[in-house]
């Protein structure tokens, strides 16, 4: 999720905040990993779940419908990054 998640950041998760909220950061268990993905709600009947990181070929978007979505397992969502300054 680079730029805005660097290595060694603490993630801060809400596993409360178990539904989708457009734009908003997730923690999510795709295929068996865990992984931190952006959501946002298309037009039509597709979601799609991306990384804020622009290299897409290594983190390409994953545009999903919406019968799929029930599959994703939502730990939670992204509230806060700590990061150490040094």
């Amino acid at each position: 999720m680079s730029p805005n998640l660097m290595p060694n950041d603490r993630l801060i998760i809400d596993a409360a905040q178990n539904e989708w909220i457009d734009a908003s950061v997730f923690l999510v268990c795709l295929n068996g990993r865990l992984q931190v993905k952006r959501f946002f709600r298309l037009l039509g009947d597709e979601f799609k779940l991306s990384s804020d990181n622009t290299d897409k070929a290594l983190f390409p978007d994953l545009i999903i419908p919406s019968s799929k979505m029930g599959e994703i397992g939502i730990v939670g969502r992204v509230i806060a990054i700590q990061r150490n300054l040094f």
